[in-house]
């Protein structure tokens, strides 16, 4: 909880967090355009308090090393600029297979593997994810009767959407 200043102060924190935020989207989109770079992305920004959270993907992977050498470049350009605060905590990694993925370039990268979708609907499936277009997705999923042993791809639009994740299994 926030201790201390006005409300009115905090008001201000939370306004020139944001700016940081979209200042970080900046400057990662310039590094993501250098030919080195060109295999990674951006996928979210979570602001909690001094936190700043950047999640980021590759098309070749995502590592340790990846993160730590953005982490480090975001830190020196954002400690360059007069009009960011210097008290926050900048934290660079991978979104992790907890999180839904949120990005077409997300769901091309892991065509192939199985992936849990809860729809807008309410309703879920569970399937091998097998394409993925500007509108919609395709999942392998079960014959809706049982007796058939072939599988359908259904086509699913990302406005039917509420989440999809990677389904983790250890085979």
């Amino acid at each position: 909880m926030y201790r201390g200043g006005s409300e009115s102060s905090l008001f201000y924190f939370a306004i020139a967090m944001t700016d940081v935020a979209t200042q970080i989207k900046e400057l990662l989109s310039k590094l993501f355009s250098e030919q080195e770079w060109q295999h990674c992305f951006l996928v979210d920004i979570e602001l909690k308090g001094k936190r700043i959270n950047v999640f980021l993907d590759s098309d070749k992977g995502i590592n340790f090393s990846i993160c730590k050498r953005v982490s480090r470049w975001l830190e020196e350009a954002l400690d360059e600029r007069e009009d960011v605060a210097d008290d926050y905590i900048l934290e660079v990694s991978s979104p992790g297979l907890d999180r839904p993925l949120k990005l077409l370039r997300q769901y091309k990268k892991n065509i192939a593997r199985d992936v849990d979708i809860k729809l807008l609907s309410g309703n879920r499936l569970s399937g091998k994810l097998v394409g993925a277009e500007e509108e919609f997705i395709q999942v392998e999923v079960p014959h809706p009767d049982k007796s058939k042993k072939e599988k359908v791809i259904k086509k699913i639009g990302f406005k039917e959407i509420n989440q999809t994740k990677i389904k983790i299994s250890f085979k």
